[in-house]
């Protein structure tokens, strides 16, 4: 009978604990959401138009370097 308890118990703890997660998953999605709702530009605002409106400079300054390579 004890050994029914002890499972009950464990299973018991391990919904709450899938329901904790959850909330605060909830909890972390709105704030996201209230965030990017206060942003000044969204991602889903910008448009092809948009973005070919600045004009890129290029920097003699500043040297780009790919690396490739595996690791086995």
């Amino acid at each position: 009978m004890n050994h029914k308890w002890v499972k009950l118990l464990i299973v018991l703890l391990f919904l709450a604990a899938i329901g904790f997660g959850g909330y605060k998953g909830y909890i972390k999605n709105q704030s996201v959401k209230k965030a990017n709702a206060k942003a000044v530009v969204s991602f889903q605002a910008m448009n092809q138009e948009q973005l070919s409106s600045y004009q890129l400079t290029g920097d003699d300054k500043v040297k780009n370097v790919l690396l490739v390579g595996a690791d086995k």
